[in-house]
């Protein structure tokens, strides 16, 4: 993750800028207020209307201090998501962006494998072929999902495969670990 800092009369409309630091054409960027979280976590939050795009650094940390009483006060930070042909174009309350992080016990690893956009009604057994694929597992290689809600620890809640997601959480982050491995799941997390 790189770190750029922004004038504060900056906005966002001139995207130009950010496509020729991070060589990422205007149409492929969409940007997301950035906010720590309970767990001194980062985590998307939501993605910038028309509107947001359209105001100045000091002008939209104003606005989003009266919306967000988490945001850090260091100042507004942003997460540029890349677009593919996968990305929705328009997002809406209904979606929700999903950060997969594969779990190694045997070399107690945790790494970053991507991430997939979801419905709210829609179940994690809806894109378990997507995240067997991301994953690197065979088509039928069973696997546990765990929802990290606060820190990593070997408790983690298993994420039920039924229930739908959350509707008012709009970014979760999901550990995906091998059926196989599971014995090996009491190891140290790092």
């Amino acid at each position: 993750a790189e770190i750029h800092h922004i004038s504060p009369v900056h906005v966002f409309s001139d995207k130009m800028e950010i496509a020729v630091e991070f060589s990422i054409p205007v149409q492929c960027q969409r940007l997301w207020l950035f906010c720590k979280r309970q767990n001194g976590t980062w985590r998307p939050v939501k993605p910038f209307s028309t509107e947001e795009n359209n105001l100045s650094m000091t002008s939209l940390g104003r606005l989003l201090s009266r919306t967000f009483l988490f945001l850090n006060p260091d100042g507004v930070k942003l997460f540029l998501e890349v677009l593919n042909d996968s990305s929705p174009k328009n997002l809406s309350n209904n979606d929700g962006l999903v950060f997969l992080k594969l779990y190694d016990p045997e070399q107690t690893q945790i790494r970053y494998i991507g991430m997939v956009f979801v419905k709210a009604s829609s179940r994690p057994s809806d894109i378990l072929p997507k995240l067997r694929s991301l994953a690197g597992f065979c088509a039928d290689e069973e696997m546990e999902l765990y929802e990290v809600r606060f820190c990593f620890t070997a408790t983690l809640p298993l994420l039920i495969l039924n229930p739908v997601f959350h509707h008012h959480i709009l970014c979760f982050l999901i550990l995906i670990c091998r059926k196989s491995n599971l014995n090996l799941l009491p190891c140290v997390m790092p």
